[in-house]
């Protein structure tokens, strides 16, 4: 299969068309509700000789009854004043599987939900409705919210601990690495929380939602921070050489040791020819006559010059010794991270750290786009 070179601005405009599109099929889906709904109160569907709007619809369209139940209640939802053709302003940046996905939450929970949300994040808020645990909440560990706690446990943020933008308290930067989609949902307990750019809600079941602005949620999140971060890398002392503990034990007082006087020398009494025999002084006595002419002395060696040697020294050239600077990379950058983060993805699937895994998958998405858009840009240039 052949595949088409596509440039960054290319598919963001691909992204945009086909966001338009799906804004404008929920548009549509309200219209034919009202359609459905029009009919329904005005029997038409016996024009055409059917018992029911279904049997007609069925007839007529190939609609099934849930599809035709559906479509009304779009309508009933998400129309202005509840009844008419116009979708509300408020809703026109869904799509309409995330609307169909909506129909069944309260009126009050719509404030969990965003158009950039993934309908994964929309059918967990769904399942917390549900099924939310009716235990009571465990005893606090800190002053902080239980679910703060737990969301900086799962998402492993004492790593923020060590970074510029933590010593800085730099909010913006903190909110990207805590929330780099834009988006993320967090279910502790009786407790289910959405996070957005600007604002994070808190539903406490059974309760309405409640919303907390990012400076209150790292007023208790930065101590439990610093904690984790300081006990996970706590201070130790300088290891002392094995050897230098042990001398204390080894070392001990040495004896002093008086210095010896030299014995005096014995007179050997010699024989008188030896006696005779060192009367000689040493300068007086010949060095032996050496008869061949061809050996040469050590002061003749030493006076000779060194031959010359007609061979160039070996050049060795700067680039063999030391290794040119590499260029950065940005995209090796990103397969770093991007690796990183999957050895990380194992190590929590083999610990069953789901939740952990969510935010992982997170960042791996948004490395993933990263990656594309460099990639894109390279295939331009080339």
């Amino acid at each position: 299969m052949d595949y088409i070179q596509m440039t960054l601005d290319d598919w963001l405009g691909i992204k945009k068309e086909l966001e338009e599109e799906l804004r404008g099929a929920a548009a549509g889906f309200v219209r034919i509700g009202y359609l459905l709904r029009k009919i329904e109160e005005t029997q038409g569907y016996k024009q055409d000789g059917c018992d029911s709007l279904t049997e007609w619809a069925e007839q007529e369209y190939g609609l099934s009854a849930s599809s035709v139940s559906r479509f009304m209640a779009i309508n009933k939802k998400y129309s202005v004043d509840g009844y008419s053709k116009q979708l509300r302003i408020e809703y026109a940046k869904y799509g309409q599987a995330k609307l169909q996905e909506m129909l069944t939450l309260p009126e009050e929970d719509l404030q969990m939900v965003s158009p950039e949300m993934k309908r994964a994040d929309i059918r967990e808020i769904k399942a917390f409705e549900r099924q939310a645990p009716q235990e009571e909440p465990a005893e606090q560990e800190s002053d902080a919210p239980q679910w703060i706690l737990e969301f900086v446990k799962q998402n492993g943020l004492e790593r923020l601990a060590h970074t510029r933008a933590f010593e800085d308290r730099n909010i913006a930067q903190l909110i990207e690495e805590v929330n780099p989609t834009g988006t993320k949902t967090f279910r502790h307990k009786r407790t289910m929380v959405s996070m957005f750019a600007d604002k994070i809600m808190v539903k406490e079941f059974p309760n309405a939602p409640e919303r907390m602005e990012w400076e209150e949620f790292f007023e208790h999140a930065i101590p439990l921070i610093r904690g984790m971060g300081e006990a996970e890398e706590p201070e130790t002392e300088p290891e002392v050489p094995k050897m230098a503990q042990e001398m204390p034990e080894q070392v001990q007082e040495m004896p002093k040791v008086e210095p010896k006087m030299p014995e005096p020398v014995q007179e050997v009494q010699k024989e008188p020819g030896q006696q005779a025999e060192e009367q000689i002084a040493p300068a007086q006595k010949e060095p032996p006559t050496i008869e061949d002419n061809n050996v040469k002395t050590d002061s003749a060696i030493a006076e000779e010059p060194a031959p010359e040697s007609t061979e160039e020294p070996e050049q060795v050239e700067i680039d063999e010794i030391l290794p040119a600077p590499e260029e950065p990379d940005p995209m090796r950058d990103l397969k770093d991270r991007f690796t990183a983060e999957m050895n990380s993805l194992r190590v929590m699937l083999d610990c069953d750290n789901f939740s952990g895994m969510a935010q992982t998958i997170e960042r791996l998405e948004h490395l993933r786009i990263k990656m594309a858009g460099l990639a894109a840009s390279k295939w331009s240039e080339d």
